[in-house]
């Protein structure tokens, strides 16, 4: 029984949803016993490469109940760096996997998002929440949930299993990446609500603080060279944009030197229902892909296009139903136009039945 005033952030059973497959519990128990035999100091979180607020939140979180470092493959995003510093956590962007004994992967379901740490971590456990992804097919143990709308909310499922709480510090930044993974709440469901109340009352904070945070300094936002390489990016796409017309939906795809993810939200604010994003260097190649609701409604499922793509072309992908991703050796124009077939061969077909609310 909590105390008057106490967090209401009770142990409770890790379950998922009731329209998505039911949670691996024999995966969710081999990664606590994991934890549970690993180390502290021979355990590493790895987020995905530009780890956002909601990666470095579950993360730390995470690290603060079971210990470990945290990992951050070709760094964070600036607003994650200052969440990071914020919570005093230290994140290793050149970490060393052969130093650590158990190696889990947060907020990640690719391959291709460990990015330089792929190749030394063949076959890390994972707390994430994404639907699809290759790192899932061969998942030696893990807490995966596709219901949850931000990986916070599975870490924190994780930490309860084991009869712990985050601190306060700890809730503020699962809650920071709970907002942020939700659009602000626009794709929260009851669930993501729910923990959100919990997590404000954990942290001793409130929901105008966390956005002040996640919208940074007023001078930052007020200096006209903020940022400007994204919004050049953004602006570059919607320059160099095709559209195509399918039916009532609005198809577009771009190509940009960078900030591939964010041309992509920026086409779909423009108007489009659907936009391909393309980023190709010597190396490697990207595509970002971001879906309106209607597209989604219409029969469109990133996360499962992207990965069908990927394996076609020996690719990684993955993601959610709205927004995914895949990476892999050059060229992408093929890629992305097989991406653009699979969309129109989705469109084409019958949407899905939707589900009656009981």
């Amino acid at each position: 029984m909590l105390s008057a005033g106490a967090p209401e952030i009770a142990p409770k059973a890790y379950r998922a949803a009731d329209d998505c497959s039911a949670v691996d519990e024999a995966a969710l128990g081999r990664l606590l016993a994991a934890l549970t035999a690993t180390p502290p100091a021979r355990i590493l979180w790895v987020m995905h490469n530009q780890a956002d607020p909601d990666s470095l939140g579950a993360a730390h979180a995470l690290a603060q109940a079971f210990g470990g470092d945290v990992a951050a493959p070709d760094g964070l995003q600036p607003v994650a760096r200052r969440l990071a510093a914020h919570l005093g956590r230290e994140v290793d962007e050149w970490a060393h996997p052969n130093h650590y004994d158990l190696h889990v992967a947060v907020d990640t379901s690719s391959r291709a998002q460990l990015g330089r740490l792929a190749a030394d971590i063949p076959a890390p456990m994972l707390v994430d929440h994404h639907r699809y992804g290759d790192l899932q097919e061969h998942m030696a143990g893990g807490a995966l949930d596709p219901a949850r709308a931000s990986c916070a909310e599975v870490a924190l499922a994780v930490i309860a299993k084991v009869g712990k709480r985050p601190d306060a510090l700890a809730a503020f930044g699962l809650l920071c990446g709970l907002i942020s993974d939700t659009a602000r709440f626009r794709f929260a469901d009851a669930h993501a609500l729910d923990t959100a109340r919990q997590l404000v009352a954990a942290a001793d904070s409130s929901l105008e603080m966390c956005y002040r945070f996640l919208d940074g300094d007023e001078a930052d936002r007020d200096d006209p060279g903020a940022d400007v390489d994204r919004r050049l990016a953004c602006l570059r796409a919607a320059q160099r944009v095709e559209v195509a017309r399918v039916g009532d939906l609005l198809i577009a795809h771009s190509h940009v030197g960078s900030h591939d993810a964010g041309a992509a939200v920026a086409l779909v604010r423009a108007g489009a229902d659907l936009a391909i994003v393309m980023r190709e260097k010597s190396r490697e190649a990207r595509l970002s892909m971001r879906a309106t609701p209607a597209a989604q409604a219409a029969g469109i499922d990133l996360g499962s296009l992207a990965h069908a793509a990927a394996q076609t072309a020996g690719w990684s992908g993955g993601g959610h139903v709205g927004a995914a991703g895949l990476n892999g050796r050059p060229p992408a124009a093929p890629v992305r136009d097989d991406v653009l077939a699979r969309v129109r061969a989705a469109l084409a077909a019958p949407p899905p039945p939707r589900k009656e609310a009981t």
